[in-house]
């Protein structure tokens, strides 16, 4: 099926049988990669009196019980309430799950040639997603593709960095003002790991100060954050609508599945129009 579409004046289409996973599979086996030092996502039969639901034992089905965490395991959203007292649940904040989005990939560079306002610790290791990288790279982004924005962190080889790179709260101010409303990233945070409980790029996407626990503008509640996403390296960067789905969990993270449907050249739909 064939989805067609307007924006900024533009005729987009979308081939529904051409969709991408963004998603690491969540291996309840133990095999997802996590971080700050949680347990591994596990799953095992639910267990009431006489009954044990796993049909290797007899039972009649399987009925599993899942331990999880979604900001440590595997790719997830988060909504405000990440940051704040008392927040709806993120199935609440967000309504939106067909986006035009731009894809992008970023090139982190290291953090002593970064100006921009980093951690109270660094290594010399850190890698920065700064406004010197972000600026160019958002420049080719087309009209009306900015509501959600997905970063594929380049790199040189077929390893990920130790530390994970992350966002200055300045890089995250540009993203801003050009209307991103939804970032995904392949990084576990977009923050430091570890950075004093600052977090001062989600604090930023937010609009939160230093320290508040209170509700953000409200024009900034629709917002959500996207991380650990896995970007198949054969996506080419720019337009495209995301499917951003989200299971009816009223917390402020849920495990996540994000999709990429990229724009069907001019070309092709002009040929498969033609007598």
């Amino acid at each position: 099926m064939r989805l067609s579409f307007s924006i900024a004046g533009r005729r987009c289409t979308v081939d529904t049988t051409h969709v991408h996973e963004l998603a690491l599979p969540l291996d309840l086996a133990g095999g997802s990669p996590r971080w700050y030092g949680a347990e591994a996502a596990s799953r095992r039969a639910f267990s009431v009196g006489n009954f044990t639901g796993d049909t290797r034992l007899g039972a009649s089905c399987n009925v599993r019980v899942l331990e999880l965490n979604p900001h440590c395991q595997g790719t997830h959203t988060e909504s405000w309430g990440h940051l704040c007292d008392d927040a709806p649940g993120l199935a609440t904040l967000l309504d939106e799950t067909l986006l035009p989005a731009s894809l992008l990939t970023v090139w982190p560079e290291p953090a002593a040639d970064c100006p921009d306002t980093l951690p109270p610790t660094v290594s010399p290791t850190d890698r920065i997603l700064g406004v010197a990288e972000l600026r160019p790279r958002l420049a080719v982004i087309a009209a009306g593709f900015n509501r959600a924005l997905v970063l594929r962190c380049g790199q040189d080889d077929d390893t990920r960095p130790d530390p994970p790179a992350y966002v200055t709260p300045e890089g995250i101010q540009l993203l801003l003002a050009m209307g991103v409303q939804h970032l995904l990233v392949e990084l576990p945070s977009l923050d430091r790991l570890d950075d004093g409980g600052l977090l001062r790029a989600h604090r930023a996407f937010w609009e939160l100060d230093t320290g508040s626990r209170q509700q953000p503008p409200v024009h900034a509640r629709g917002r959500s954050v996207s991380e650990l996403l896995r970007i198949p390296a054969k996506l080419a960067d720019g337009p495209g609508l995301l499917e951003l789905g989200l299971p009816a969990l009223e917390s402020d993270a849920a495990p996540s599945r994000p999709r990429w449907y990229p724009l069907l050249p001019e070309e092709t739909i002009d040929k498969e129009l033609r007598p």
